[in-house]
């Protein structure tokens, strides 16, 4: 059994429920699954998993010129343009995602990602804000069923196993949306050190990382291998 699981994914919460999380060892050989509560057990859980890429389920930055995104404050983005620049090159590409605004229902979450990340590049992580849908858009194809209706999770499931063809994965395997969500980003963060990702979006906000379009291609060829 491996004993570090250095490629990490955390399907993020605001902190009401614990967050799910992912991890894969060198070349994907082994799969690691756990859960977290605060950014406390988040951070002792990434110590014990021995992670080194940390790939994240949420905004992560504010459009450029926001200082926060509260309605109340006088802060207004630099371009007039709605959301982050990744996430409108996301949309360009004909995947929609939530916008970061003033109005957005997942305000908690981005401020606690906000702050997990700067937590965590000081201790030395590297940290990836990662959307899973844009991933599994890439890697498995447009037309995905529901990810929480069963045809959806099988699917989810079967490109996993495509994807990473030597992981043992656990006896009896059932995971719902949310450990597959972890699951994606782990695997974009194994992509990410193999040098298989683009980083989208202007060089003064915080770029969402997704496969590059040809990773799922090759991957059996490139996944598997020691980094």
């Amino acid at each position: 059994m491996n004993h570090f699981w250095p490629f990490v994914g955390i399907d993020l919460t605001a902190g009401r429920r614990p967050s799910d999380i992912a991890a894969l060892s060198d070349g994907g050989r082994e799969v690691a699954y756990r859960r977290a509560g605060s950014d406390e057990e988040i951070l002792a859980t990434l110590r014990v998993l021995g992670g080194r890429f940390v790939a994240i389920d949420s905004p992560m930055g504010l459009p450029a010129g926001l200082c926060c995104l509260e309605e109340t404050c006088v802060c207004e983005p630099l371009t007039g343009r709605v959301g982050r620049s990744a996430e409108r090159a996301l949309a360009a590409r004909g995947i929609p995602c939530f916008w970061t605004t003033k109005r957005s229902i997942i305000k908690l979450m981005v401020y606690r990602a906000i702050a997990l990340k700067a937590r965590l590049e000081g201790e030395g992580y590297t940290v990836l804000e990662v959307f899973p849908y844009a991933v599994k858009r890439v890697l498995l194809g447009r037309h995905l069923p529901r990810k929480d209706r069963p045809a959806g999770i099988a699917r989810l499931i079967d490109g996993a196993r495509t994807l990473l063809p030597a992981c043992r994965w656990p006896e009896d395997w059932g995971p719902g949306h949310d450990q597959l969500d972890a699951l994606y980003c782990a695997i974009t963060a194994l992509l990410h050190a193999l040098g298989r990702t683009e980083s989208l979006g202007d060089d003064d906000e915080v770029p969402i990382v997704v496969p590059r379009a040809d990773a799922h291609i090759d991957a059996e060829r490139f996944i598997g291998r020691a980094v």
